[in-house]
This record gives C-alpha cells, structure tokens and sequence, in this order.
C-alpha cells in the first residue's frame, strides 16, 4: 500500500486583548482523538505574535483544527494554511 502525503504550513497570528493576557493554544489532531497531535501550541506566554508550523498529513484522513485563549484570554487571531492540496473544511 502507497500512503499519498501532503506537506503544509500553518500560521496562527494573534493578538492578545486583555490585561493580565494568558496567551493562545492551538493544535491540529487526527481522527478527533487528543492521542494523535500532529501540531500543539500549548506555550500560553501571554504574548502576541506569529507562529508558523510545518507538517505532513497523510491523504484521506480526518483532522481537526482547534483553537482557544489560554485560562479565559480573549484573542483576535487569522489563520493561514498554505502547501499541500485542496483542503476541504468541513464546518
């Protein structure tokens, strides 16, 4: 069997609004199981900022994405994918 793979890159940009800010954390997991992180931002430094990551998921798989602020923060955050194939979100 031929496993078919696509590369891609995921950027998160955030921007922190409240005082005493927390952070943000986001990942991606496979077939909706917590067990199966292929990305975890889980550094709730309290900053803004860019983070980018790299992975290679396999064709024909379910993957989530997930996002939220650390211990209650609020966020304003854009999201950019970009390498692989067509990506169908399904909401």
């Amino acid at each position: 069997m031929v496993e078919i793979l696509q590369s891609l890159y995921l950027t998160v940009l955030a921007q922190i609004r409240m005082v005493s800010p927390s952070g943000i954390h986001f990942g991606i997991i496979e077939s909706c199981s917590c067990f199966r992180p292929i990305i975890c931002h889980s550094s709730c430094s309290g900053t803004s900022g860019t983070y980018t990551y790299s992975a290679t998921l396999k064709a024909c798989t379910v993957y989530s994405f997930w996002i939220g602020g650390c211990n209650g923060d609020v966020c304003n955050y854009s999201i950019s994918v970009t390498g692989g194939g067509a990506l169908n979100w399904i909401h």
